[in-house]
């Protein structure tokens, strides 16, 4: 019976040592503010520490003991996403862990970003961004940032709410448009003997555009660019083919505003006439300077499908001569 007694014992001890062993004692920086007011950032941050309080995952630091290290130790918050000020404040506080983060307005889009990390080694253990377009969204942003910090369970419509870390690194486009095209003499002579009366031209171009964001406003790209130029008159016809691949850098606010991209790369001119002295394929080079301007997101889709307007500009240098094309665009972006 005794024995019995003493392994009942030593089985609550056990017990009573699991359970009393403490989480982790966090403390929480306010976020950075970036494009957007302090007020914003500080009722974000209020929001935030809120957010992880009811996660009850740790032992939260009182704010207003942060507080008191970050103005006593002339800290400023300016830069508290770094790694390095994190550890200093730490080391000042009775903390195990430490959360960093940012809340910033990039064109029409609001990035919320965080960190923990951990004060003894000074590396972050986790690191996570959610990016919103309509600020009332910012309550819920902050609710699924600290889920997927904390590494918790969320639902599959929180997830179709934000944007895929993979594919919101990249862009894609489609644009549809009228190209009006200057030709090498050979091309041009063609043109000039037709009948001027009777004669029509119907330029038609698409361009697929492909690319990789390499910060927050510029990014890598790759596209195709064809068209056909159509000249008919009232005895003959005959048709123009281009195919452009270029790559090149693009600036780009990724939402609503301004573009400006450049591109260089290979060009091919396929003239589909009955005149031989015009000649068959015809390659080159080429080199394209595009500008544009996109709106604002389409309401009616989940997916940031962005119209817009654009303008392009396009020499070639063929074997016999130069071909300059200027295109205009309707644009469909998925940034």
């Amino acid at each position: 019976m005794r024995r019995y007694i003493f392994s009942l014992l030593f089985v609550i001890i056990g017990l009573g040592a699991v359970f009393s062993q403490e989480k982790p004692r966090i403390a929480l920086l306010p976020l950075n503010p970036m494009g957007v007011s302090e007020k914003e950032a500080a009722d974000a941050s209020d929001l935030f520490r809120a957010a992880i309080v009811r996660a009850d995952q740790f032992i939260i630091i009182e704010q207003n003991q942060v507080n008191e290290i970050i103005l006593t130790q002339s800290f400023t918050l300016t830069g508290n996403t770094d790694e390095t000020y994190a550890k200093e404040i730490g080391k000042l506080l009775p903390a195990e862990q430490i959360i960093i983060g940012s809340f910033s307005h990039v064109g029409t889009e609001f990035i919320l970003s965080s960190k923990i990390i951990d004060i003894e080694s000074g590396q972050s253990k986790k690191s996570e961004k959610i990016s919103f377009l309509d600020p009332d969204d910012l309550s819920d942003s902050i609710d699924l940032l600290v889920k997927k910090l904390l590494e918790q369970d969320f639902s599959i419509s929180e997830i179709s709410n934000t944007d895929s870390d993979n594919f919101s690194e990249y862009i894609y486009q489609i644009s549809l448009g009228s190209a009006y095209s200057f030709y090498f003499q050979d091309v041009q002579t063609v043109i000039n003997s037709m009948d001027e009366g009777s004669l029509s031209r119907i330029p038609f171009s698409m361009d697929l555009l492909f690319g990789k964001k390499m910060s927050d406003s510029t990014a890598w790209t790759v596209s195709l660019n064809s068209g056909i130029d159509s000249f008919t008159d009232s005895s003959d016809s005959f048709y123009l083919y281009t195919v452009l691949l270029s790559v090149g850098f693009q600036y780009i606010p990724f939402q609503k505003g301004l573009t400006l991209g450049v591109e260089a790369g290979g060009s091919i001119l396929f003239p589909n006439t009955t005149l031989d002295y015009v000649g068959d394929i015809e390659l080159g080079s080429s080199i394209s300077i595009d500008i544009g301007y996109f709106f604002e997101k389409l309401k009616f889709t989940n997916a940031d499908i962005i119209p817009g307007l654009g303008i392009k500009y396009i020499h070639s240098e063929m074997f016999r001569g130069s071909v300059d094309q200027i295109s205009g665009y309707i644009n469909l972006g998925i940034r």
